[in-house]
């Protein structure tokens, strides 16, 4: 494994990058593995604990992010690893959970942690099929005697499969852009809430008001599965929309307290996590067989770029409002970000319904 192989991600980690320089309490090296390889790999290194080569972050102990490479999403600066499909070494700050104690004598690595994960991935490969369209479609491209397959081109020389696109594209970045911009600030929230209480006290509601936001996400994402099977998608997605613009805003204006973010955090995931479900349910509906996994790829693929700089826009407007002495500028700076919400709730007057009718094809 050529040690190039692993180091710092800056396109998905360089705000995450920024926090982790060493610090008394923290710090450390972003990093991501690619494959079973990868993960073998730093199994092995981490045992040559000398020989890693990342920079001591100090004291003889040293900080690592480690994260299966499975696109990188949902990463922001207070939450960089979430959507990994992997995590490895310890993660920043007491907040969050220590996954391993990255010592001389780390008692982790003894673990099957890598030789897990390539199990489950060899697994996923050889047992998981492609449908039987899809490889009638490739088949008669092949052979002339069909259009053509995958093309990103097609995808947007055709106007009806150029506008459920953009309507997708839409979708996904009010989600994706409320999410990262909005929602993965919400640890910075309870400390606001708390300024003055002693640390322990804040990392406990941090991390607990974390995992109760976790946990809120789930019920929403299978709500809206629910709601948008036996009513509508469209209709789904609308109300989705409307609770993340004033659950989200009431969140971050409201939250003063621990026993409060232990019931308005769940409220909050439970809002703005309900259309990632919509995206997986809504987005193949869009597309013909032969463009299905090109449309879903530009909808929520593309996306990711273009929220990428939510985290530093939401910095930037909180900057920019405490410099004009505006009281709470954190809070106002969240809630006025949440507008983001009505390019979605807009980009629904375009979109088509499909429950319960068939997948479209040319």
């Amino acid at each position: 494994m050529d040690d190039a192989r692993l180091g710092n991600r800056r396109n998905h980690f360089r705000d995450a990058q920024r926090q982790t320089r060493p610090r008394e309490d923290n710090g450390g090296d972003a990093a991501n593995l690619f494959g079973l390889h990868g993960s073998l790999w730093l199994r092995a290194r981490m045992a040559g604990f000398h020989n890693l080569p990342f920079s001591s972050g100090h004291g003889g102990r040293r900080h690592v992010w480690g994260g299966h490479d499975a696109g990188g999403r949902k990463c922001a600066w207070t939450r960089p690893l979430i959507g990994t499909g992997f995590v490895a070494g310890i993660v920043r700050d007491r907040q969050y959970r220590r996954l391993a104690d990255y010592s001389p004598n780390p008692t982790w690595r003894n673990k099957p942690v890598g030789p897990l994960l390539g199990m489950a991935r060899a697994f996923l490969r050889f047992t998981l099929r492609e449908p039987d369209a899809w490889k009638l479609a490739k088949a008669e491209a092949a052979a002339g005697r069909g259009r053509k397959t995958g093309s990103p081109i097609a995808l947007f020389r055709e106007k009806r499969w150029r506008k459920n696109a953009l309507v997708g594209l839409f979708l996904g970045l009010a989600g994706m852009f409320g999410l990262w911009g909005i929602g993965f600030f919400s640890p910075e929230l309870i400390s606001t809430a708390l300024a003055g209480a002693p640390q322990h006290r804040v990392d406990t509601v941090r991390g607990w008001g974390l995992t109760f936001q976790d946990g809120g996400s789930l019920v929403g994402m299978l709500v809206f599965t629910y709601a948008a099977s036996r009513w509508s998608r469209r209709g789904a997605f609308l109300v989705s929309f409307i609770l993340s613009l004033v659950v989200t805003a009431f969140v971050f204006h409201s939250l003063r307290s621990a026993a409060q973010a232990y019931w308005m955090l769940p409220l909050m995931g439970f809002a703005q996590l309900g259309v990632f479900a919509g995206y997986s349910i809504y987005f193949p509906e869009l597309f013909p067989t032969r463009l299905r996994g090109t449309g879903v790829g530009f909808c929520y693929n593309t996306v990711r770029y273009l929220a990428a700089p939510a985290p530093w826009l939401m910095g930037k407007l909180s900057s920019v409002l405490k410099e004009n002495a505006v009281a709470e500028p954190f809070r106002i700076a969240a809630v006025i970000m949440c507008s983001i919400f009505f390019v979605g709730m807009i980009a629904l007057l375009w979109a088509p319904e499909t429950k319960g009718k068939p997948l479209p094809e040319d």
